[in-house]
């Protein structure tokens, strides 16, 4: 159903997405490799790339690991969707098309990365990418390497978007890279969330 719901956004405006936890055949609690047969299946790369945006993806006709590129204005931004708990070869994919795109404003999106109290998810926390029982077969990471091999080390880098981790409001966190350059990080997921009806129609 959500792939069906998603699509109604398909020429209608320009979107993106990434893989996360629940979009892999076992749930990341298996020591298999990051099978995705019913994600490429439901968001097939003979689809979604023919959006204008898009500019390619990691590894073949996969959708776990994608770009896009966009100009609003004068300005031309970069996003880049990364697998959950994301390889180190992965980072440095991604660190690649940060310098290759070096005149782009660059967005970071990624499943699991933030904690609802706005820490990052690190190694030993229950829901780090590597703390699943796949770590060991398809080398996870937790977003401490992310930050410190990829986010922090490139200019160009100004905002990280996550889910995963619940909170009833969105998070936010701010770095400063290497570079000095500020890092906004937004953790949002209202899977749990309560709203109040304000009574305006």
């Amino acid at each position: 159903w959500s792939s069906y719901y998603m699509s109604q956004l398909y020429g209608s405006l320009p979107w993106s997405f990434c893989q996360g936890n629940h979009d892999y055949d076992r749930n990341c609690d298996n020591t298999d490799a990051r099978y995705s047969t019913y994600y490429n299946k439901y968001f097939p790369y003979a689809l979604y790339s023919q959006q204008s945006a898009f500019g390619g993806a990691m590894e073949g006709t996969s959708m776990s690991n994608t770009y896009y590129r966009y100009t609003i204005g004068d300005v031309k931004y970069l996003v880049i969707n990364l697998e959950f708990g994301p390889r180190i070869n992965t980072l440095r994919w991604a660190g690649r098309l940060c310098e290759q795109f070096a005149d782009h404003r660059v967005i970071i999106n990624t499943h699991g990365y933030m904690e609802a109290d706005g820490s990052l998810l690190v190694n030993g926390d229950r829901f780090a990418g590597n703390n699943y029982s796949w770590t060991a077969a398809t080398e996870a990471t937790s977003a401490d390497v992310m930050y410190n091999e990829l986010v922090s080390q490139y200019s160009n880098i100004f905002l990280v978007v996550c889910g995963h981790i619940t909170a009833e409001d969105i998070v936010m966190r701010s770095d400063t890279g290497v570079h000095g350059n500020k890092i906004t990080s937004l953790l949002v997921d209202f899977q749990t969330a309560e709203y109040l009806n304000s009574g305006a129609g």
